[in-house]
């Protein structure tokens, strides 16, 4: 060892990301059993990214293993903090009830997705497919969606501890005067739960910390709060500092 020429670079990229760049470079090229392995070491890398973990779903469902490929995509719904991963969770328990003849339940799971309202090829696509149909997600009510959803024991939504995280975390940037990754991490919780629930959790965030003097992170609480989707304080933030209402 004391004569190895080979020497440790720091990249400067978390092992997560190059391990699932690694990932991508294996599918160019055909190789899934490959791309799997390495994504596999992503997910263990970073458990709570769900774009890895929905991209090994979707290799496993090639490989013919629908049983592997539901349940990561299950594994998404406590861990999502992007819309747009709930999303494709969504899309393929949509796919999945189809394929068993379940229409109803197909049509439930395209109404959650719908939900989130993020721009996506394939849930528009999926949505134009349904139309007219027994799946048409038109055709449920919210309640009706929702019953058929929790009696298969799955989310009508996203994970409200994953939002009050975000924002928690949004707390802690704005105290640290990072505004922009405040705004990001607001704007996530948002997509996420939607701008009534996400004014609500933010103000109990606040709230919180304001009691304790000290945010998540340990920092001072701030006079200054997260931004909302323009970049202005919500009005949550301003009745926390005795502006406004």
């Amino acid at each position: 060892m004391e004569n190895d020429p080979r020497k440790l670079e720091d990249v400067h990229e978390p092992f997560d990301r190059l391990y699932g760049d690694l990932a991508m470079a294996y599918v160019r090229t055909g190789d899934y059993e490959n791309a799997m392995n390495a994504l596999k070491t992503a997910i263990r890398w970073n458990p709570m990214n769900c774009g890895f973990r929905l991209d090994l779903a979707d290799l496993f469902k090639i490989a013919g293993d629908i049983r592997e490929h539901i349940a990561l995509t299950f594994g998404v719904f406590e861990r999502a903090s992007e819309a747009r991963h709930l999303t494709r969770a969504f899309l393929n328990f949509a796919a999945w009830f189809e394929a068993q003849g379940r229409l109803e339940q197909a049509a439930a799971c395209l109404k959650a997705a719908r939900r989130f309202e993020v721009k996506d090829s394939t849930l528009e696509a999926a949505l134009d497919q349904a139309a007219g149909t027994p799946k048409d997600p038109d055709g449920l009510t919210d309640e009706e969606a929702n019953d058929l959803l929790e009696a298969e024991g799955l989310p009508t939504g996203a994970n409200a501890e994953i939002a009050v995280c975000l924002l928690m975390c949004a707390q802690d940037c704005a105290a640290m005067g990072d505004r922009a990754t405040a705004t990001e991490m607001t704007i996530r919780a948002r997509d996420l739960v939607g701008e009534q629930a996400a004014l609500t959790l933010l103000q109990l965030v606040r709230d919180a910390a304001i009691s304790e003097g000290f945010t998540a992170g340990g920092n001072p609480v701030s006079a200054d709060a997260p931004g909302n989707a323009s970049g202005e304080k919500t009005d949550a933030a301003e009745t926390s500092d005795g502006e406004g209402k």
